[in-house]
């Protein structure tokens, strides 16, 4: 009689061990997984994470989930801050930085030539990231951007596509470029025509 083949731990199985590798965590042991921070291990059928910033430490039990929704699990949880490797914490700082300052660049063009047209396309772009209430023709923003200019929006387009550009910074730059002002004051006058016609309607 043939002796029945021993399914792998839930450690071993492909699926995990690649999800894993893939959020920068190597073994240290036969269930024990850690990416210089965080630390995942297996008791059995209970998966245990050890967060790298000292919070609450994850217990779940998974024994009766298939490994493609552990895989799904462990990518949602992982990819939060407490259990990012540093070395992926400093990648994201770094691309945030330089997304601030490709926003300082286009802040300083809007304030000196706000009516300029490659200001006019850059401050369509702000708003757009920032509210999504302004539409943006990209061929034209292409178009009448220069290379550097070009470079700048492609720097904050990457960064905030991959949430590296906080909704504080977009603020932060229209308010600098006065594009926050300039919206106000156009509300304001609106508001006044409204009432001062409101007023004179028998």
């Amino acid at each position: 009689m043939t002796p029945a083949l021993s399914q792998p731990t839930l450690a071993e199985h492909a699926l995990v061990r690649e999800c894993l590798k893939a959020h920068g965590f190597e073994p240290t042991g036969r269930s024990r997984f850690r990416n210089g921070r965080a630390t995942l291990h297996f008791e059995g059928t209970r998966l245990v994470a050890i967060p790298g910033d000292g919070s609450r430490i994850w217990r779940s039990e998974v024994g009766a989930v298939p490994p493609e929704a552990i895989v799904a699990l462990l990518d949602a949880s992982l990819a939060t801050p407490p259990f990012l490797s540093q070395q992926e914490i400093d990648r994201r700082l770094a691309r945030t930085h330089a997304a601030k300052i490709a926003l300082d660049q286009i802040v300083e063009l809007i304030r000196e030539a706000p009516n300029a047209a490659p200001s006019v396309e850059l401050r369509r772009f702000l708003w757009s990231l920032f509210n999504g209430h302004h539409l943006l023709n990209l061929w034209r923003l292409r178009h009448t951007l220069d290379r550097q200019q070009s470079a700048w929006a492609t720097e904050v387009f990457t960064a905030w596509m991959h949430g590296h550009v906080s909704d504080e910074l977009l603020r932060r730059a229209l308010s600098d470029s006065g594009e926050v002002e300039q919206a106000n004051a156009i509300h304001a006058s609106a508001d006044r025509e409204k009432r001062h016609s409101e007023a004179g309607t028998p």
